[in-house]
């Protein structure tokens, strides 16, 4: 685990829905499904030139589902890296949980502190790179991801270009700080 003593700032992203295109809802099961939003490669990079690091928070319960083997996981993961290098995309790190209530694979159990909207992989960063998570932002694509950033004290930006997520915001019980239908209106914000 890597411990820094320097206070950061950060923006957290959601990875489907954020930094990929989701297939029919759902990650990419296959890796020539993956395929980045144009516009989060600049986001990015203009995010990292303002002083912040940049991660990625991200459920990924295909694995606990079932859905996915671990062979796939592993290269749908080491594809999305393989990408991000292509792109010129840098992520200080990527954490992801693959635990989901209804899992069926025993090496990820149901519970755990880490599924979103629970914080557990923000607070984590937070731990190992020491980030400090009221100057943070968390960018996400579904109530669940504002809830996680609300719980863990950043500032949120709901991503919802098909203005689908009101009511269940209102189901979670919470509200985004920002709402933006374009990926580069995070940019305004953040600055």
């Amino acid at each position: 685990m890597r411990i820094s003593t320097n206070i950061k700032r950060a923006v957290f992203f959601d990875r489907d829905g954020i930094v990929n295109k989701p297939i029919d809802g759902n990650s990419p099961r296959k890796v020539r499904d993956v395929a980045l939003f144009e516009d989060i490669i600049t986001v990015v990079q203009l995010v990292r030139e303002k002083g912040f690091m940049t991660f990625i928070a991200s459920n990924q319960p295909d694995i606990s589902l079932g859905k996915v083997n671990e062979l796939t996981r592993k290269a749908l993961e080491n594809h999305f890296e393989i990408v991000f290098k292509k792109n010129n995309i840098i992520f200080d790190a990527i954490y992801y949980c693959y635990h989901h209530e209804n899992g069926i694979n025993p090496k990820y159990p149901k519970d755990c502190d880490c599924r979103k909207p629970k914080p557990g992989l923000l607070l984590r960063a937070a731990t190992e790179y020491s980030i400090d998570l009221k100057q943070s932002y968390f960018i996400g694509d579904r109530a669940m991801d504002v809830k996680a950033g609300n719980l863990a004290g950043t500032k949120t930006i709901l991503f919802d270009k098909d203005k689908t997520q009101a009511p269940y915001l209102q189901l979670h019980n919470v509200r985004p700080d920002f709402t933006i239908f374009n990926l580069f209106e995070a940019i305004k914000i953040i600055s």
